[in-house]
């Protein structure tokens, strides 16, 4: 039992980090496509969240467990909005 307790251990240890590698992706190495596919799946979570009321508007806990239960970092957000903002201007 004790050799089983250490392998889910190491086994979801190892989920989470991998989650976490996946849910945060460098955005300013990320093509202007990705970013705005990363934007929407940021923007879908974000739906869901107040389409559900999942979360008070302020509960940052809340709001951060979402995103990475959805495989999005909340750190992502601002870097993804300025980007976003450079390619809107660049079209216009």
């Amino acid at each position: 039992m004790r050799k089983f307790n250490q392998g889910a251990i190491l086994l979801i240890s190892l989920v989470l980090v991998s989650m976490r590698a996946m849910a945060s992706p460098t955005v300013d190495n990320m093509t202007d496509t990705e970013v705005s596919e990363y934007a929407v799946r940021m923007s879908n979570v974000l739906d869901k969240i107040n389409d559900k009321h999942l979360c008070w508007d302020n509960d940052i806990r809340c709001i951060r467990s979402e995103f990475s239960r959805h495989g999005v970092s909340y750190d992502d957000k601002l870097p993804v909005q300025k980007r976003l903002v450079i390619m809107l201007g660049s079209i216009y």
